[in-house]
C-alpha cells in the first residue's frame, strides 16, 4: 500500500491556506500602513493612506481573481471561431 504524499496531509494544505490568506491580508494592509507613515512625515494628511488603500485593494482585487483562477480553473476564453456555424 503507498504512502500518501507529504503534501497530501491535511495541516499541510491547512499550512498552505493560510499562507495564502495572511498574504492578501497584508497585500491590503501594508501600503495603507506605509501611507498613513507618509503622511505623518510629510504632514499631508489623508493623501497618501487614500492612494496606500486604493492601491491595496487593487492589488487585493488581483490576488483573489489569481486564487479563484488556481482552485477553480481559468474561465474558458472567448474563441471567435466558436461563434461561426459550420454549413
Amino acid at each position: 500500500m503507498p504512502r500518501p504524499r507529504q503534501s497530501d496531509h491535511a495541516h499541510v494544505k491547512g499550512m498552505v491556506w493560510a499562507t495564502r490568506v495572511t498574504s492578501i491580508a497584508m497585500q491590503m494592509a501594508v501600503p495603507s500602513g506605509l501611507g498613513y507613515l507618509a503622511d505623518r512625515h510629510w504632514g499631508m494628511a489623508p493623501v497618501f493612506t487614500i492612494v496606500g488603500a486604493c492601491l491595496g485593494g487593487v492589488m487585493f482585487a488581483m490576488e483573489v481573481v489569481r486564487l479563484a483562477n488556481s482552485v477553480g480553473g481559468s474561465p474558458p476564453s472567448k474563441n471567435p471561431s466558436d461563434d461561426r456555424s459550420d454549413p
